[in-house]
């Protein structure tokens, strides 16, 4: 069996190949989306690049919602129709599933790296996945008897907290300071609104990441303010969802952020504050997703009933797999913003 595994982000795309004992040595790549008017265009180069091998199937993760057989980008004017894909993947065996919700079923086959280890974590299931990069989402996941139960949202289209309205209002004098959404203000593109609202420069967020180091004090603040606007969110979130198992960051921003040692330090001095806010943010485990192709799908790695392209070697009929929409624990929908 030859799987073509791919994760598709906003603005970069991961595509490997794997088969039962997981992915392929030498055959994960990853692509600029700006350079291809579309997903299948995409597709056919990669397959080019590795040959031409027979697929026998196919799962794309997807940063947008899964439905109906299809999928699109949030961040990006991509529709995933399954019926084309199988056209140029030469498979009708393809399955859609939301990369973020993926990511969280993948966690349990994951070494993240450690943000916050609390003295006493709480013996929880439950943890929250946090993507930010093109795009901002979360995923809910509860371990339980049946295995792992993965919950859709749709959280970046949601309106900012009053606690990050407030810290704005602080820092640059006004309510709002040009955000609305929690992804116009957590994700590549809202950093680099904040950058310009407190330097009056403009810079690509790569750029503002790789600096968040250095000398720079206009980077130095944005980024600061960054990360202590992401401990307020992150408090409103531990609320929300109590993520008693953990919170668990991934994407490039949430990476660049995380790994600088200043904003690692605000971040963690507002979310720890206030050890009486429900629940206790000292006992909520905090990690990082550092490992680029975290999300891509690892068949044989995973529980048989939780890896829906272990059906595959079932034998059945093409038509018995089914798309996987929001009905399905795997196929949640949702607009992730794992990935720049």
């Amino acid at each position: 069996m030859t799987y073509l595994l791919a994760d598709v982000g906003g603005t970069n795309s991961r595509l490997a190949l794997g088969d039962p004992s997981g992915l392929r040595a030498g055959t994960l790549a990853r692509f600029r989306n700006d350079d291809f008017a579309g997903f299948e265009p995409l597709v056919s180069r990669y397959l080019e690049m590795q040959g031409r091998p027979g697929i026998d199937a196919a799962c794309i993760a997807v940063a947008g919602p899964v439905g109906n057989c299809e999928a699109r980008l949030t961040n990006r004017d991509w529709s995933f129709p399954r019926d084309r894909l199988g056209a140029v993947t030469g498979t009708r065996r393809v399955l859609l599933v939301n990369d973020l919700a993926m990511l969280a079923r993948a966690m349990p086959h994951i070494r993240p790296q450690p943000v916050h280890v609390p003295d006493l974590a709480a013996p929880d299931g439950q943890f929250l996945v946090i993507g930010i990069g093109t795009g901002f989402n979360v995923s809910l996941a509860r371990h339980d008897g049946g295995g792992l139960t993965v919950l859709a949202a749709e959280a970046g289209h949601a309106s900012l907290p009053g606690s990050v309205l407030s810290r704005f209002a602080a820092s640059l004098g006004e309510t709002r300071g040009g955000f609305r959404s929690i992804e116009s203000c957590f994700s590549g593109r809202g950093l680099e609104r904040l950058f310009h609202r407190v330097s009056g420069r403009q810079m690509d967020a790569r750029e503002i990441l790789r600096r968040a180091s250095s000398a720079d004090p206009a980077v130095e603040r944005a980024v600061t303010l960054f990360a202590s606007a992401l401990g307020d969110l992150s408090r409103d979130l531990s609320a929300l969802y109590l993520p008693r198992g953990g919170l668990v960051f991934a994407g490039s921003v949430s990476v660049g952020i995380l790994n600088c040692g200043t904003a690692r330090e605000a971040f963690l001095k507002v979310f720890l504050r206030d050890p009486d806010h429900l629940p206790p943010p000292h006992e909520i485990a905090i990690s990082l997703v550092t490992e680029d192709a975290a999300a891509l799908w690892v068949p044989g790695a995973y529980p048989r009933n939780a890896c829906p392209l272990n059906s595959f070697s079932s034998g059945a009929p093409s038509a018995q797999v089914p798309c996987l929409g929001p009905g399905h624990p795997a196929g949640a929908s949702g607009a992730s913003g794992g990935s720049i």
